[in-house]
């Protein structure tokens, strides 16, 4: 694309090194808990931003939750496709369409892929599409102490005033309504989004969110919107003829940024053992500091890990970092 516009760009690079370098930066201005590192790279790049002295950008936040581009969306059409004859061998084979980009991918095998989409739940469930990702998530909670687990709230009370407006929608416009009221405005567009780009005076603004756009989105029906497996199909139809043809047709590559990776392996950073330390986890009385410590040594043998390691190795991390930060040794500067 800068080939084709002729723009002048720069970059930056973001190592492992890079991201578990900034992480407690990032947490600061984040000031609450994620489970991902993807904040880390957007941090460096807005800095980068301000060097060459923009204070204003523009992304494209948005596009996926109205068009229908997330891999959740074509993860629920497949499954729901599957349920209609849950005795084919060949329809699960579809699963294995999903994440080829994952080194660790639960859809190599597409029996292991079953069992791993697995919930039971019929596609008249009104968080279907969001069933396998809660479980998945709900696995982490071993880490929890009997006093956080007590007190947690699941997703279905977070959306219980909103079951009236996901009763006349199908699968695909519930997970569209639930990731957009979950994941776009909590995170995308406050920890991953502003905080990251305003932590350097950057401000962000969002073409595909003008209330205008999104509106008309909404009368899209979902079928134009992914076009049997085909993501945000008729965004790809309305630019066709102003953006090369291989950049149109290129399969989708989501933004990620690897997390356990980034702070086990040559240089494992020295604040671990502080924030990660049993006096620090016991005194936060968050997490199980005999878990934890199994987890980090586990990360340390081998830091590949799965979905829910990852998750849970950044979500504690991110709030011991927190906890210190805010609670412990908080100063007003």
């Amino acid at each position: 694309m800068v080939q084709y516009l002729g723009t002048d760009h720069h970059e930056v690079v973001c190592s492992y090194e890079t991201i578990a370098k900034v992480f407690p930066e990032v947490i600061w201005h984040t000031e609450i808990p994620v489970l991902r590192t993807a904040p880390s790279p957007l941090y460096v790049l807005s800095d980068l931003v301000r060097q060459n002295n923009y204070k204003v950008v523009l992304t494209g936040e948005g596009a996926d939750e109205i068009l229908g581009g997330y891999d959740i969306f074509k993860e629920a059409k497949i499954r729901s496709f599957i349920h209609r004859d849950l005795d084919s061998s060949l329809r699960p084979q579809l699963l294995k369409r999903l994440y080829p980009y994952l080194a660790l991918s639960p859809t190599k095998s597409a029996e292991y892929a079953r069992k791993f989409f697995d919930t039971d739940a019929d596609p008249a469930d009104l968080f279907y599409a969001h069933r396998p990702r809660w479980k998945t998530t709900g696995r982490t909670h071993v880490f929890l102490t009997d006093r956080i687990t007590q007190n947690t709230v699941r997703p279905e009370q977070r959306l219980s005033d909103y079951t009236a407006s996901l009763q006349d929608l199908d699968y695909f416009l519930r997970a569209q309504f639930i990731e957009s009221k979950l994941l776009l405005g909590n995170y995308l567009l406050s920890s991953q989004g502003d905080r990251m780009a305003m932590a350097n005076s950057v401000e962000g603004r969002f073409p595909f969110l003008d209330h205008r756009v999104v509106e008309f989105a909404g009368r899209i029906p979902p079928k134009l919107k992914m076009k049997v497996l085909n993501e945000k199909n008729i965004l790809k139809k309305a630019v066709q003829n102003i953006l090369p043809d291989n950049i149109v047709r290129r399969k989708k590559q989501p933004y990620m940024a690897p997390d356990i990776l980034s702070f086990f392996g040559d240089r494992e950073p020295e604040y671990l053992q502080y924030y990660l330390s049993d006096s620090m986890l016991r005194e936060a009385g968050v997490f199980k500091p005999g878990a934890v410590s199994q987890l980090v040594a586990k990360c340390r043998k081998k830091s590949r890990q799965g979905f829910r390691e990852n998750m849970a190795f950044i979500g504690i991390l991110s709030t011991q970092i927190i906890y210190d930060k805010f609670v412990k040794n908080f100063k007003i500067s």
